[in-house]
């Protein structure tokens, strides 16, 4: 299987928490902090990923995109900042997932 890129925008929510959000196919996890989050996403979409090619679909293909105001925060924040590239993978597949986090957002301007 080749290799499969997604990108995840990550944001504080107002409660303090940590969103992970993936744009090509609308999965999130919150956690307590960023790190934590982000390691759920990633197990989350490499699990996703692997049943869909045990089931000879092409990755995340049952799943829709996240809405266009995440879209937009990921844009804005890789305006000013380079993403950062987070490499999963066993048995041939390879998930790539680029990250950036939007800053100040508090939640507030992404969800």
């Amino acid at each position: 299987m080749p290799t499969v890129l997604l990108r995840v925008a990550m944001y504080a929510e107002p409660d303090h928490s940590w969103c992970a959000h993936a744009l090509e196919c609308d999965a999130m996890a919150t956690a307590a902090s960023a790190d934590t989050a982000l390691d759920a996403l990633t197990k989350l979409l490499y699990a996703q990923m692997l049943h869909d090619q045990r089931h000879r679909r092409a990755p995340f293909s049952t799943y829709g995109v996240a809405p266009r105001r995440i879209w937009e925060a990921f844009a804005t924040a890789t305006a000013t900042r380079e993403p950062i590239v987070v490499n999963r993978g066993e048995s041939g597949s390879l998930l790539r997932i680029m990250v950036a986090s939007v800053p100040g957002a508090g939640g507030a301007n992404v969800t």
